[in-house]
């Protein structure tokens, strides 16, 4: 081990206590986006081959986190998902970029893979320690709005009895003032 590597029990240590601190606290989103990304890791740990070639058999399950993250980005009312789906890019992008380029070192490859799985798993932590009350009491209940996919049947129904822009009257207004300006004293450097 070198004096810039981790001990091995780190990352397991921080997913295992991310796990407690999302099935205590967290809701719906985090515990799919913790579950897709505990079993790639598992996966990924499985078919992981040492050395500095590209890992063809982890970047489709990296894709697959990826994909998992993105739906719950797109579906979930809060910030943390685009984070953690952002993080799953950068994952894949880090594979593309030792396809594209085999130059790059195996250490700066797998040191990127390692710096966006931390980072992916401290925001899905985020998330769960920051979940609300309701989120945790009530995670199957729909949310009001969706922002992803629309607006739910009651808030389209509200819409549809709205005023239309054209049929709303603007306010009159009293007229003002015309205030004119005092006429200033020119500079004594300008010709008169």
């Amino acid at each position: 081990m070198s004096t810039y590597q981790l001990p091995h029990w780190v990352y397991p240590t921080v997913v295992l206590a991310t796990t407690v601190l999302v099935c205590t606290r967290g809701g719906r989103d985090e515990k799919i986006a913790h579950g897709a990304w505990t079993v790639g890791w598992i996966l990924s740990m499985m078919n992981y081959r040492y050395g500095n070639d590209p890992q063809w058999a982890i970047m489709p399950i990296d894709c697959a986190i990826f994909v998992v993250t993105t739906f719950v980005a797109l579906r979930s009312e809060r910030y943390w998902p685009l984070f953690t789906a952002g993080f799953s890019l950068l994952l894949v992008g880090t594979h593309v970029a030792k396809i594209v380029d085999p130059t790059i070192s195996g250490w700066a490859y797998l040191s990127c893979g390692i710096l966006w799985s931390y980072l992916a798993v401290f925001s899905i932590a985020y998330g769960a320690w920051s979940a609300t009350s309701r989120e945790v009491d009530a995670p199957d209940q729909a949310p009001e709005t969706a922002p992803a996919f629309g607006l739910t049947p009651a808030a389209a129904a509200a819409m549809r009895t709205a005023p239309r822009p054209a049929e709303v009257t603007a306010p009159t207004r009293a007229p003002q003032p015309v205030r004119r300006r005092a006429p200033t004293q020119k500079p004594a450097h300008e010709p008169a």
